[in-house]
């Protein structure tokens, strides 16, 4: 894409604005955490996904425009491969819409699998320890590399997050090494601490993304610096 900040093959823009400059059946693997909005007591009071100062927010609470579900996943369908996958975290308020509109963009269900936290969110009803991940299929099935890998994958949550949503590597191990071969071409519309790509480059897979914030561009830069810094001296 012309005239876009870039470093690494992660681009600083609009996913669905990157995935139109794409050729049709380009991606290997997609494995993403969407932002979407969370509710509180009925009401919209903050986007997950985005740790932004009150400041910066609109009259609507938002600091930029959240792309519908169904608009970049139709994007996507497009640009992914044959009998590739596509993996969607998701909370259980927004899984219903999200699985509806990658059905309605041409994908085909897979199954639901359940990322189990140890932590936990407090809940009046039962404490919350778990996310889910929408695993969809684009055209023919195709096995997962490892076949004994569980539909409950317990993680870790990661320490000191630079990042609100942030996700452990090993979850993004696990997914990028089950559904791509190395050196596939994997996919990450919003990068947020860009963990995806951290996961693709330990894993020899090649790699692109998108992050339309630049506090969190800036973010995931520092974080690929300090790591090539750490490699080139040994440390």
């Amino acid at each position: 894409i012309k005239n876009i900040k870039m470093i690494e093959g992660i681009y600083l823009g609009s996913c669905i604005d990157y995935m139109r400059e794409l050729k049709d059946e380009t991606i290997d693997l997609c494995v993403t955490d969407p932002p979407y909005k969370l509710t509180s007591g009925g009401k919209v009071n903050k986007i997950w996904g985005g740790c932004f100062k009150e400041s910066e927010y609109n009259n609507s609470g938002v600091l930029f425009e959240i792309p519908k579900p169904i608009d970049w996943m139709k994007e996507l369908y497009r640009v992914m491969k044959k009998s590739t996958h596509f993996y969607c975290f998701i909370n259980d308020k927004n899984l219903g819409d999200f699985l509806k509109a990658g059905l309605e963009s041409g994908f085909t269900l897979h199954n639901i699998l359940v990322m189990r936290k140890d932590t936990h969110s407090p809940n009046r009803w039962y404490l919350k320890n778990a996310e889910y991940i929408l695993f969809f299929k684009k055209g023919k099935a195709k096995n997962i590399n490892n076949m004994g890998t569980k539909t409950v994958i317990d993680v870790n949550m990661p320490k000191n997050k630079v990042h609100p949503s942030q996700k452990p590597l090993k979850i993004y191990d696990i997914l990028i090494n089950n559904s791509s071969q190395e050196n596939d071409l994997v996919f990450d519309p919003f990068l947020g601490s860009g963990t995806a790509y951290f996961s693709a480059k330990k894993n020899n897979r090649r790699f692109v993304g998108c992050e339309i914030s630049d506090d969190f561009f800036e973010i995931i830069t520092d974080r690929i610096t300090n790591e090539q810094k750490s490699l080139f001296n040994g440390g």
